[in-house]
């Protein structure tokens, strides 16, 4: 039985546009954005108030 869920991941087309779509339309704020091997990266957002962060 689950009694948490911290972690979510969602795969996007456009990092950027998810981005941008969870900081300033939701309000999230960005924990990480950082180049993660050949030519990937990996974005994490969050609700400025939350254990839950979103994983891009």
């Amino acid at each position: 039985m689950f009694t948490d869920l911290t972690h979510v991941t969602i795969l996007v087309d456009d990092q950027d546009e998810a981005l941008d779509y969870y900081t300033n339309t939701l309000g999230f704020g960005t924990h990480d954005d950082a180049a993660f091997g050949d030519g990937m990266r990996w974005v994490t957002v969050a609700p400025l108030i939350s254990l839950l962060k979103l994983y891009t």
